[in-house]
């Protein structure tokens, strides 16, 4: 399971999400990559793209 949901049964109705702990487990390794990528020098424009038509 990757959403744990729990309901409430109560009047208005509520809801609360989570991820589980097994969804959360690549979350490390995500927040390595996002951090690295933060990092990482400005990329130069794609090769072409001030080519002109």
């Amino acid at each position: 399971m990757i959403v744990r949901l729990i309901a409430h049964h109560q009047v208005p109705p509520k809801v609360e999400y989570a991820l589980t702990e097994w969804s959360q487990a690549p979350c490390p390794a995500i927040d390595a990559l996002l951090t690295w990528a933060s990092s990482a020098p400005v990329a130069a424009e794609p090769v072409g793209a001030n080519k002109a038509e």
